[in-house]
């Protein structure tokens, strides 16, 4: 690090180890201070951690930590073309309560989807059921395409 006040180049553990010792939260604030002149400055780290994990949301991607499938042929729901039919490999990334309420719509692995929109929101069909889907949702499901002249089951009657 490097002090805005005096330009003296430090490492964070030479900053005193709990902040400012004039300030009456200096036990529990998170503030650098220079080992140089005193000038305190706030720590980062966190807040940075914050805006980085809410960009992350507000662009729709899911966590780096996040247990992504790397089986090829699969993909997610969001990615398919509209009318694709697909069948659903895997649900991750979700509460145990929202893969409870997708499996209550039969969105299970095992189940033949098919996408029928994706603005302005992901509408399957799975069954005889069709179902609107956020793209978080949609995020989250994974499928496998099939290959062309395989059949799954028979489409939906349009209506």
């Amino acid at each position: 690090m490097e002090c805005p006040l005096c330009g003296y180049a430090f490492a964070p553990q030479e900053a005193a180890a709990h902040g400012c010792q004039l300030c009456p939260l200096h036990d529990g604030c998170g503030a650098i201070s220079c080992p140089n002149c005193g000038y305190c400055q706030p720590s980062t780290a966190k807040i940075e951690g914050r805006l980085r994990r809410l960009a992350r949301w507000l662009r729709g991607e899911s966590p780096a930590h996040e247990n992504t499938p790397q089986v090829q042929g699969w993909t997610r729901l969001r990615d398919l073309a509209v009318g694709t039919r697909a069948r659903v490999v895997a649900i991750r990334g979700f509460s145990s309560r929202s893969a409870a309420r997708l499996g209550g719509f039969c969105i299970l692995p095992g189940a033949v989807i098919e996408l029928l929109q994706r603005k302005p929101a992901f509408v399957v069909r799975v069954e005889e059921t069709t179902v609107a889907l956020e793209s978080k949702l949609a995020g989250g499901i994974w499928v496998q395409s099939f290959l062309p002249g395989e059949e799954a089951l028979p489409a939906a009657s349009k209506r």
